[in-house]
């Protein structure tokens, strides 16, 4: 297979030209060669500049490839140059969007391929909306063969997500803090190259991805605030935080604001299934951690491209200080009214956030349960980097309360791993005070956003309750909270024992919900979700509840 690359020695795709190498793919390069990244020795280089098109003819006069993809094109007027060069020359054109470019805000959680394109913040996103829209015009009146592939955030060790490159290290080192925007509770999808590699060479050449796009990203979500203590604790530094809203950033730089209300202030989190379906083998494994590593090394130990950009930095300072003096100051006892507006926004945002971690950590459950049914569990988080990992601390996203019986085990009927979820198991998915107490420690201590009651089918201890008859020793105790569920069970139509089922799992929400002090203020603020769910022993798929949502 004969592929040319525009670009092919940049941050996303020079793991891609390896790749591509080491699969016998034969490849060129067509860049001008002042990129500091050394291309494949077996990559035939094209010398041209792509925004020269008269010269770029030439240097492409003569050939025809099986695949054309343009790393570079930014807006409509380079890919209508790209179309006018190769669409008699390719079997296939790959064009790298954004996932910046979907609608924002946001409007549900996992962002698929069929969320709408509409971001009125960032010009950026809007430039690649036009080149989508142009190129699949083509695509429909022309045949021209194109592929959209929407990474998100796709860095290597010297891409530094925090703004920007060096910088952030320097401000560590020398005791500054760095800005993060809002409160840094937004959730964020990094994708190592390495991981986007497999992924998209394996779109290469494969005819049923024209006329397609893919979402090519990590699986792993982290706050901007786990994001930039990650890397301090990779640089050995310690960390200071300026929370700035993203607004107030954008009066001093307005491409910095629109980045962020564009893009990084969104909580995210991708659904890359139609990826998978084309290339089974794509399966993100490196997690942030070690690419903070890698980040760290490069500009702190090995002191690679360390220099400081001094008018950002003092921009930085004026920032915080500004910030600082005129929304944090109080007058008299009370706030002005900015910072109230302020302080309203950044409580009204918080609560949405937590709304979305709590639909993604539901979304987790859902999608492992999914794989778990069809029997094609991933296995995840179950190696031994994630045993070390964890053992420095927990971080689940969320509570499952079950039932003991052996045939309910929530990590692998969720297809999760060490250290997802925080796991309470008594016979009926019953709870005491020391349950409860557990549950306070997660959500309080642990940050965990969703709490599933989790019942199921034949539940041995429903069933002996509903049956009646005399209840020997401590089994007592279970049958006598189990009971309140069956007798409001019975005034229901239906099947009893599958009613006493439901009921006996909302008995347990409607507990938690009301467990004070802690959970009750939880659930009166916002800062998780309460749900109950029933599992099927025989076809082993989870029904939730449509219960209260908060």
């Amino acid at each position: 297979m004969k592929v040319l690359f525009i670009g092919g020695t940049g941050v996303i795709s020079s793991e891609c030209s390896k790749l591509c190498v080491e699969n016998g793919i034969d490849l060129f390069l067509l860049n001008r060669g002042k990129s500091f990244r050394t291309p494949p020795a077996k990559a035939t280089i094209i010398n041209a500049d792509i925004r020269d098109s008269g010269s770029t003819q030439n240097a492409v006069a003569g050939y025809k490839f099986d695949v054309v993809v343009d790393w570079i094109a930014f807006n409509e007027e380079h890919v209508k140059n790209d179309f006018e060069l190769f669409k008699d020359k390719t079997k296939q054109y790959i064009f790298i969007s954004s996932a910046s470019a979907y609608q924002k805000p946001i409007p549900k959680l996992p962002i698929t391929e069929e969320t709408p394109l509409a971001n009125p913040f960032w010009a950026y996103s809007r430039a690649k909306i036009d080149c989508e829209n142009f190129l699949m015009k083509m695509h429909r009146e022309n045949g021209f063969p194109v592929t959209i592939v929407r990474p998100s955030h796709t860095y290597d060790e010297t891409k530094n997500p925090l703004k920007v490159d060096y910088l952030p290290f320097h401000r560590m080192k020398n005791n500054k803090p760095i800005i993060i925007q809002d409160d840094g509770n937004s959730l964020w999808t990094l994708t190592h190259t390495k991981d986007f590699a497999k992924g998209f060479v394996g779109l290469l050449g494969n005819p049923v991805t024209i006329g397609e796009a893919y979402n090519i990203t990590s699986d792993e979500t982290l706050t901007w605030n786990e994001i930039a203590k990650l890397l301090a604790e990779k640089a050995g530094y310690d960390l200071k935080i300026a929370h700035i809203p993203s607004e107030f950033i954008r009066q001093y730089d307005e491409e910095w604001g629109d980045g962020l209300l564009g893009d990084k202030a969104h909580s995210v989190k991708f659904d890359n299934s139609k990826i998978r379906n084309i290339v089974p083998e794509f399966n993100p494994q490196i997690k942030f951690t070690e690419g903070a590593a890698e980040i760290a090394d490069y500009y702190v130990r090995r002191k690679m491209n360390n220099s400081v950009d001094a008018d950002l930095d003092l921009l930085m300072d004026k920032i915080i200080n500004d910030f600082s003096n005129k929304y944090r100051r109080k007058t008299n006892m009370k706030f002005t009214r900015v910072v109230f507006a302020v302080l309203t926004f950044l409580i009204s945002s918080s609560l949405c956030l937590i709304a979305q971690k709590a639909d993604v950590s539901l979304k987790k459950l859902q999608d492992g349960n999914k794989r778990f049914v069809a029997g094609k569990p991933e296995h995840q988080n179950q190696t031994k980097a994630r045993r070390e990992e964890v053992a420095k601390g927990q971080k689940p996203f969320a509570v499952v309360i079950t039932c003991s019986d052996s045939r309910v085990p929530p990590e692998i009927l969720f297809d999760q791993g060490i250290g997802d979820l925080f796991v309470i198991r008594t016979a009926g998915n019953i709870l005491d005070n020391i349950g409860l107490g557990s549950i306070e420690y997660a959500v309080e201590h642990l940050k965990v956003p969703l709490v599933v009651v989790l019942g199921h089918e034949r539940c041995g201890a429903v069933d002996a309750t509903v049956k009646g008859g005399e209840a020997p020793g401590h089994i007592k105790a279970l049958v006598s909270n189990i009971a309140r569920a069956v007798e409001k069970a019975r005034s229901k139509k239906g099947d009893l024992l599958e009613n006493s089922i439901k009921q006996n799992v909302d008995n347990v929400v409607e507990q938690i919900r009301k467990s004070k002090p802690i959970l009750e203020e939880f659930v009166h603020e916002k800062k998780i979700k309460v749900i109950g769910a029933r599992y099927d022993l025989d076809d082993g798929a989870v029904s939730f509840f449509k219960t209260d949502s908060h």
